[in-house]
């Protein structure tokens, strides 16, 4: 047997064996616990089994090669060992007896040859000698210090650690005291209608429930206060994809092969997007799309490349029903009380609850619930219809600001076009970019107001040869 790795400057072990090899990507390389609670292989290796541990196993050739993940976490002092496996690991396997018997599950569920069986040993990299030797020199060197001891940077660090580490025990706990088919959906048959006074809040600040302060704009109805159609189609479509991102996280699936995919699925749809984390939170950020874009999303990207394709199912019928009210929403002709009937039956869709018991076979996740709506989905689903009603003579287009978006995206545009910046020699008087912005602006509406062209030609020089008489 041998091991061949840069352990732990490259994640990557390939392991070799007579007739079989592995390659491992470690994830989480995981720590021993304390020799009361320390569980072992069965004879005779008799391998040390961590806790906190995840490793990606891939093994096999050709049409028969299989990558999975394996995790092993400590729970009432016993190991659980779990195997995640389909396109973006969204499958999994578990088994509290051993790796091998969470390894012949995988083989039952997910292959078609049988009695095809996998070492659960190998499966889970509990051979590995390299691996066994950074836990025990990470054991040796991570002495605590006492509180009185610490600096305030160690401290947070700790809380932190402690915090992720609370969170990720209680949602594994959740599921076993907690009936998801008891969630509150709401109460979707209430009429929402803006009947507040402006007056009554002008007398007497507080006197609406959710009412402290004085109005900003208290010489406008609250009636005459309009949404604009492309920010209600900007913020709901950003909610979505935080959505679904955020189920990524949350089925341990949002690594390094579905960020891969999501950015080529992007580039197919011709997309600009990248992901990137934050050196100081290490929280995954990304690209904030404009709007053309977020439309190409909402309607050409395959959920089917991160999702299974039941999921996959759903969370389209919900974009594409979303799509569907916002082009409503454009158009003067839509009948308002149809639209106020096609918006309540898409957030009916959004709050679709689960069915089953949660880690069965027959449980069927559902897909938000009330607590994931917006302002912009509540304005959506109650008020646009009412509106609509009210300006039905021009339209809730009539009122957008789409025309200002997009003036102020060229205005940008155009200053970042320029090589300062901003910025350049440190002189006195150096403006901000605003006011170079709205200097340009000036300029360019005097030209045209007074028909001054703003390109002229380049001097051209003319060159005389004289003779001599």
């Amino acid at each position: 047997m041998e091991e061949i790795h840069n352990y732990p400057f490259n994640s990557v072990i390939k392991f070799k064996q007579p007739g079989r090899s592995f390659s491992y990507k470690v994830i989480k390389e995981g720590t021993y616990p304390n020799k009361e609670s320390l569980a072992y292989t069965l004879p005779p290796n008799k391998y040390r089994i961590p806790d906190d541990y995840i490793i990606e196993t891939t093994w096999g050739r050709s049409t028969n090669q299989y990558t999975v993940q394996c995790f092993i976490n400590y729970n009432d002092n016993k190991p659980v060992f779990q195997v995640w496996y389909g396109k973006c690991f969204e499958y999994r396997v578990s088994s509290v007896k051993t790796a091998t018997d969470a390894a012949n599950l995988f083989h039952k569920h997910y292959t078609s040859q049988k009695g095809t069986k996998t070492s659960g040993i190998y499966l889970f990299g509990l051979q590995l000698k390299i691996l066994d030797k950074a836990r025990d020199r990470k054991r040796c060197a991570h002495v605590l210090k006492q509180i009185d001891q610490c600096s305030n940077s160690t401290l947070t660090r700790r809380a932190t650690s402690t915090g992720k580490h609370m969170i990720t025990k209680f949602n594994e706990e959740v599921p076993k005291f907690y009936n998801m088919e008891e969630i509150p959906q709401g109460n979707l048959s209430k009429e929402w209608t803006i009947n507040k006074n402006i007056n009554k809040l002008i007398e007497k600040n507080n006197y609406y429930e959710g009412h402290s302060r004085k109005p900003l704009f208290d010489m406008i109805p609250l009636d005459h206060w309009l949404p604009d159609e492309l920010h209600v189609m900007l913020r709901i479509t950003d909610r979505l994809w935080s959505l679904l991102i955020a189920e990524l996280v949350e089925q341990n699936s949002f690594n390094d092969t579905a960020r891969k995919i999501i950015i080529d699925e992007m580039k197919k749809i011709k997309v600009n997007f990248q992901f990137w984390q934050d050196q100081g939170s290490k929280t995954w950020n990304y690209t904030s799309l404009m709007g053309n874009d977020k439309l190409k999303v909402l309607q050409f990207f395959d959920l089917t490349k991160i999702l299974s394709r039941r999921r996959a199912a759903i969370v389209r019928d919900l974009w594409d029903k979303f799509y569907e009210l916002y082009i409503k929403m454009k158009d003067p002709t839509t009948n308002a009380e149809d639209f106020k009937n096609d918006a309540k039956n898409w957030l009916t869709l959004f709050l679709t609850p689960s069915e089953g018991i949660p880690n069965t076979r027959e449980f069927k996740k559902g897909l938000y619930q009330p607590d994931n709506i917006t302002p912009y989905i509540h304005v959506l689903v109650y008020h646009i219809s009412e509106f609509m009603t009210i300006h039905h003579k021009w339209g809730l287009k009539a009122f957008s600001c789409s025309g200002i978006e997009k003036k102020n995206h060229e205005q940008v545009s155009y200053f970042f076009r320029k090589t300062m910046k901003d910025g350049g020699g440190k002189k006195k008087s150096q403006s901000s970019a605003i006011v170079e912005i709205l200097q340009h602006e000036n300029r360019t509406l005097f030209y045209n107001h007074n028909n001054i062209p703003l390109n002229c030609q380049n001097p051209k020089t003319i060159h005389i040869k004289t003779q001599d008489i």
